[in-house]
């Protein structure tokens, strides 16, 4: 029973407790929870403790009914949604542009859609990873006898299995693009805590995990460079130096013209994919040793050049299926290849179907997230506001070997570092980082969402050092039309300003604004922030990338069948591909179906990324459907009176061709577009507005509005899914997603779920709204006009730690008179917002 303490009534010994007032009694319970600090810290930290404390200043003040201490109330969750549509009624033949739900919504949502981890075959066999225990060091022997001698257990291999023909650095190879020096498995060395160094093979996934505990591994421990600090101090780089803009003269004699100079350093942690399925391939065998590789990719010609070259086989022999992903968001497309070498290796070397299958810790430990990032700044401008000159470094933690961090460090200090603002003299320094961690790879945004946030940091420094609101700044110094940035990209179109003009309507932002500054005056210990964000995302991107290929069969009863190289991983390329193909060939969508992606179809076709994969794989549909329609559209008209299904078996008859496979490239030339320049650009602005509570931490999100430049959308209902879904995944980003390691034992802290803080629906805005502006500048062949859309809204989140910054730092002004300027690092998560607040608390 808890104990309770009656004020006003006799205790048991006869004696009265002396009545006490509220007041007394909350400086009472606060006094001894001061007296306890040192004991709660030594045990929790100072975090929790402020925590503990926040919490009983509540409840002590809601017994008198504060109304400034109340809960924050996290209401009922409201959205709204405007889009322009197409007559729904028109669907039935031409669905391009009405809001279609996912082909596979409702498999997905009762748990039918099939998975590769769902897949079962005859005598399949499962593998599991034996890992590294230690960040750095020289393997010096590994036993697996007692794994061995498990009932069930059928083999183990590390890299003396490879085929002598082989490559265990696969992913070095001129075919990968990314120059990616990642062993497959351990090559005698290990570089990071839960690098693969064997697998062991079971009849049963269970029997595999098990065994894997007792093979023993013994090492020559080295000393690991855990923390990026220690990294950059030794100057331990991956790859090359990034230099572009002007050059360090330039820029020092701009900055001495400047009125206003400002210096500071800036950093944001990492963040994992937590896709809902993990890595995953299955492999068999096929009939003349061709290996057939059922792969949960973003890039089937990848995982089919460099499971050839791991084998020692022509790629001839290697055929990669994939039908859908549980989620990708980069993170499956180079690291995706390891499953699928290994699962082709066992299938090769047993004669039996395997299966590789990540559990979710092997995941967190195997492979790496969004890469951390550090900025040292130094920007000068004019006391009213106009940005006149910055040099950059940025500093990306890349983990322990190459993979994606090249092309990463490319946008995030070559082609973005400026976001949408005109800088008229800039340098940026870039330095990919070598550390004892997995590697970091691609993930959604590809280094924009971190240099977004830089840009964003280093404004607001910039705006409190001439004391002015940060919005006007942003305003007066966006580029657009006919300004080429310090990478030499060329705005040719643009529609930022329009979509920041119609979001400020939208959302009120104005009186949205005077309100969040007289709730403030209001309410001592809650706190309202509100801020812009705005992103303007280049697509496509030019070389390899922007070339592909489709299949398009019609069969004689009139169903179409569509192929291409491109992924479906849940943001809807498939439906979009039967919309697109629904109105060129003016059939109903019902009659369209795209079949599983696989190599033996479409060849060759460029990794599922950047936000492209309509742009691409529609186009080619588009025009695969167009030369079909070149010889039956003649057909339909002579016979007008006939059916679809009856139009393609009379043309079937007439000898006409019903299958038509194209490969496009976009024509820069044609419309005198750089190779270093996008062919059109994404546009968005959001405005977010949240809320604080200044005792304990916490906060919500009080609305969200985000107005977006699609294009004409081609289907709405996913569109805006997508835009809400990569604004909370950023949202996360900001505001609880971490990644801290243990620097003794080199080990991830949160290596699962349960211990990693991935946006929840408690973090869902309480009000979300979204619109899509209509007639934005587009490029000729955009596919009937659509934008790309998956990644450009992650960009806008950076909204929300802005929002949160303006909170804080109004408790700090009006409880503690403290306006001095202060970076904080992202995450702002419940304990750093709480040492923030409350400073004189922290060590």
């Amino acid at each position: 029973m808890p104990r309770t303490r009656n004020l006003n009534k006799h205790s048991s010994s006869g004696n009265y407790y002396k009545k006490t007032s509220f007041k007394e009694v909350t400086e009472n319970e606060v006094n001894l929870i001061e007296k306890s600090r040192e004991e709660v810290e030594s045990r929790l930290g100072t975090a929790k403790w402020l925590l503990v404390r926040g919490i009983l200043i509540k409840v002590l003040k809601n017994l008198q009914a504060s109304s400034d201490i109340q809960e924050i109330l996290h209401e009922k969750i409201t959205s709204t949604q405007l889009y322009t549509t197409e007559n729904e009624d028109k669907a039935r033949v031409d669905s391009v542009g009405c809001p279609l739900p996912h082909i596979s919504a409702e498999l997905a949502a009762t748990g039918e859609a099939v998975f590769n981890g769902d897949i079962r075959l005859q005598d399949m066999v499962h593998i599991s990873f034996v890992l590294s225990s230690i960040p750095k060091g020289k393997i010096l022997s590994i036993d697996s006898t007692k794994a061995l001698a498990f009932p069930g257990v059928l083999a183990f291999y590390d890299y003396h299995s490879i085929p002598v023909n082989g490559n265990n650095f696969c992913g070095k190879l001129p075919v990968n693009g990314v120059n990616d020096d990642t062993p497959i498995l351990a090559n005698g060395e290990v570089e990071y805590v839960g690098q693969p160094i064997g697998i062991v093979v079971a009849t049963n996934v269970e029997t595999a995990r098990r065994a894997v505990k007792c093979v023993e591994v013994l090492y020559d421990k080295a000393t690991p460079i855990i923390h990026m600090q220690d990294a950059i101090e030794k100057k331990q780089w991956l790859g090359r130096i990034h230099e572009y803009g002007h050059s360090r003269e330039e820029v020092e004699e701009a900055m001495k013209a400047c009125e206003v100079q400002i210096e500071g350093e800036i950093s944001i942690d990492g963040q994992q994919h937590i896709y809902m399925e993990p890595q995953t391939a299955v492999a068999y065998v096929g009939d003349h040793n061709e290996v057939v590789v059922q792969a949960s990719t973003q890039s089937l010609s990848n995982v089919q050049q460099l499971t050839a070259a791991f084998l020692g086989i022509p790629s001839n022999k290697v055929i990669v299926k994939v039908k859908r992903l549980g989620g990708g968001f980069g993170g499956k497309a180079t690291q995706s290849v390891q499953p699928a070498c290994l699962a082709s290796l066992v299938a090769l070397k047993l004669k039996r179907p395997a299966s590789c299958v990540y559990s979710r810790q092997e995941d967190f430990l195997i492979t790496g997230g969004r890469h951390p990032g550090h900025w040292k700044y130094k920007l000068g401008g004019d006391a009213d506001g106009k940005l006149r000159c910055l040099d950059l470094k940025v500093y990306l933690d890349g983990g322990a070997y190459t993979d994606m961090s090249e092309w990463v460090m490319f946008v995030a200090c070559g082609t973005s570092p400026d976001s949408s603002y005109k800088i008229p003299c800039m340098r940026s320094e870039g330095y990919v980082v070598k550390t004892n961690k997995s590697s970091h790879t691609a993930m959604r945004g590809f280094g924009k969402p971190q240099a977004t946030y830089a840009m964003e940091c280093i404004l607001r420094h910039f705006s409190h050092k001439i004391k002015k609101d940060c919005d006007e700044i942003q305003e007066m110094n966006f580029n657009g039309k006919g300004f080429r940035t310090h990478f030499g990209t060329n705005i040719h179109s643009d529609s930022l300003l329009d979509v920041y003009n119609e979001l400020k309507q939208f959302s009120r932002y104005y009186d949205v604004k005077k309100e969040v500054k007289e709730f403030n005056k209001q309410h001592l210990n809650k706190k309202r922030g509100v801020s812009l964000s705005t992103v303007r995302f280049g697509l496509t991107q030019g070389g390899h990338m922007e070339s592909t290929t489709a299949l398009v069969q019609i069969y004689l009863d009139g169903s179409v069948a569509i192929s291409i190289g491109g992924i479906e991983m849940g943001q809807g390329l498939s439906t979009k591909m039967q919309q697109v193909a629904s109105r060129a060939l003016n059939i109903p969508i019902d009659y369209i179906t795209v079949l599983c992606g696989s190599t033996d179809k479409t060849a060759n076709a460029p990794e599922t990324g950047g936000s492209q994969g309509t742009d691409l794989h529609g186009r080619a549909v588009q025009i695969a459907c167009a030369r079909l329609m070149e010889q039956i559209d003649p057909l339909r008209k002579e016979k007008s009176n006939l059916s679809w299904p009856e139009i393609a078996l009379e043309a079937y008859k007439q000898q006409l061709p019903l299958q038509a496979s194209e490969n496009i490239k976009i024509n820069r030339k044609k419309y005198g577009i750089e190779e270093n320049s996008p062919t059109y650009f994404t546009t968005g602005a959001a405005c977010v507005v949240l809320e604080l509570d200044c005792l304990t931490g916490d906060h919500v999100v009080t609305s969200v509005d985000i107005v977006m430049d699609v294009g004409k959308s081609l289907n709405p209902a996913l569109d805006i899914g997508q835009i809400e879904g990569a604004f909370v995944q950023g949202y996360g980003q900001f505001v609880s997603e971490s990644i801290p390691y243990d620097l003794d034992s080199g080990r991830p802290l949160l290596d699962s779920i349960a211990k990693y803080k991935a946006p929840t629906p408690y973090m869902v805005p309480r009000q979300f709204r979204v619109k899509l502006m209509k007639d934005g500048p587009g490029f000729p062949e955009q596919v009937y006009s659509s934008k790309g859309i998956g990644e450009p809204p992650i960009m806008l989140s950076v909204a929300c730690y802005t929002a949160l910054l303006d909170a804080v730092h109004a408790f700090l002004s009006d409880k503690k008179g403290n306006t001095e300027f202060v970076q904080h690092d992202a995450p702002l998560t419940r304990n750093k917002l709480l040492e923030i607040l409350h400073q004189e608390y922290s060590k």
